[in-house]
């Protein structure tokens, strides 16, 4: 992904010669295919020349009907899919059972979560960072305790975390009546 500076070595951010090569390897299994944006070439690349060999992973979760649909993708590399509750592995076996309306059905449910959290990572484009802190934030909603964070770290803000608490509640993955305040973050996912 762009975040590594992998782009100075190949414009898609995976440089294919070296992934070719690592596939080769008899532990080698599967990738989590991320890079390059804009556009899926980067993807259908790795697809193109490692797919008979590795199972092929784009964490982007948006992508998930595209790439289930058109190769069987059989697993999702991780992201933030804390933040969507239950409904990402509800809908990723629904697609893979035949049921595709029901699985998009559940794919649109949690849109809103989705653009609340695009409009969230525009608003720190640039810092070559993963809000991982609004990451931990998500799935505290969801029952998770935060887990630790690795340094650096970005900063919430009351603002932030209001709005991508209320895409979650207007999607349906968490109550209305959900405590969202930061103090209690902090003291929930650092319990004494």
């Amino acid at each position: 992904m762009h975040q590594w500076n992998f782009g100075r070595l190949h414009p898609s951010d995976m440089p294919i010669g070296v992934v070719k090569e690592l596939a080769k390897q008899p532990n080698a299994v599967a990738i989590k295919a991320e890079g390059g944006p804009p556009g899926n070439g980067p993807i259908v690349e790795i697809l193109n020349t490692c797919g008979d060999q590795l199972l092929i992973s784009d964490p982007r979760e948006s992508s998930a009907p595209g790439w289930v649909k058109f190769f069987g993708m059989q697993w999702m590399g991780t992201s933030n899919f804390e933040a969507f509750g239950s409904v990402v592995p509800t809908y990723f076996a629904q697609m893979h059972a035949g049921q595709w309306e029901r699985g998009m059905e559940n794919y649109w449910k949690i849109h809103p979560i989705r653009t609340r959290r695009l409009a969230d990572m525009a608003s720190f484009a640039g810092a070559n960072f993963i809000h991982r802190a609004s990451w931990k934030y998500q799935a505290w909603l969801n029952g998770f305790n935060g887990g630790p964070l690795r340094l650096p770290t970005m900063r919430l803000s009351s603002s932030a975390t209001g709005a991508l608490r209320e895409a979650m509640v207007k999607a349906g993955t968490i109550p209305a009546d959900t405590p969202g305040d930061l103090a209690d973050f902090y003291a929930g996912r650092n319990p004494a």
